[in-house]
């Protein structure tokens, strides 16, 4: 039973996870705004292929968590991407479903550059005169680099517990 729910909140974990990656405080100048937003890219694959074990609240609160440990200045900003990126993957899930490994990759980059443009644009306006651009183009690519090993590691990992039936 225990074995169970467990598994079946594996979606929801692996995107607890990453947040928790992404705030982890390093010596690195600048890490916090450059930070690759690979909950995001978690957030897009769970969401074609596992919906149903994505609900919205779990993404809700995932994403208030990343505001509160990332930047509590724009509370709520990943909880409405993550919201905007769940429904609109599920409303299109037919066209990726059976897409291969590099059009998965190309489309979800997309997606990516659509949640950046909304997310540089509310910080715009929210923004006081010291407002850069640089932080976001600089996340955005570490994102990109970094999609490709995170979507192979996640289907190995959707691929594994369905062949054991732990899904």
């Amino acid at each position: 039973m225990v074995k169970q729910l467990f598994f079946r909140n594996v979606p929801l974990l692996t995107v607890l996870f990453l947040v928790l990656i992404i705030a982890m405080p390093l010596q690195i100048t600048g890490y916090s705004m450059t930070a690759p937003f690979l909950s995001l890219a978690a957030v897009c694959y769970w969401s074609i292929f596992s919906p149903t074990l994505l609900p919205f609240y779990g993404l809700f609160f995932l994403g208030l968590l990343q505001d509160i440990l990332s930047n509590p200045d724009t509370l709520g900003l990943n909880a409405g991407l993550f919201l905007l990126v769940r429904l609109f993957l599920e409303l299109e899930k037919r066209f990726f479903i059976n897409q291969g490994f590099i059009v998965l990759c190309l489309t979800l980059g997309a997606v990516t550059l659509i949640c950046f443009l909304i997310k540089i644009l509310i910080v715009f306006f929210l923004a006081d005169a010291s407002f850069s651009i640089n932080p976001f183009i600089l996340q955005y690519i570490f994102t990109l680099l970094l999609m490709p090993s995170l979507i192979w590691v996640l289907m190995y990992l959707r691929s594994f517990l369905t062949k054991r039936n732990l899904f």
